[in-house]
């Protein structure tokens, strides 16, 4: 299994949490993007708020709001 798949359940995740345990979450959609940073020799910052658990589908209870607000924060905290 490569270290960049997904974990579609609630089991999935707490196997690979229990290989990589200092990984704080998972991130798929900035990967290619930092693999091709990486390859320029371009610094990259990725800076994700998490909603939810690996394995939740249950959209109403995502934390969208406090999850965006908390990347909107880090972001201004890096700019200024």
């Amino acid at each position: 299994m490569l270290a960049s798949a997904f974990r579609g359940s609630a089991e999935e995740a707490a196997g690979r949490h229990a290989q990589y345990p200092a990984a704080a979450g998972e991130e798929m959609e900035g990967y290619a993007v930092a693999v091709a940073a990486w390859l320029f020799g371009v610094n990259l910052t990725i800076v994700r708020g998490f909603s939810n658990a690996a394995g939740d589908r249950d959209h109403a209870g995502w934390r969208m709001d406090e999850a965006l607000g908390r990347a909107a924060a880090l972001v201004r905290g890096l700019a200024g």
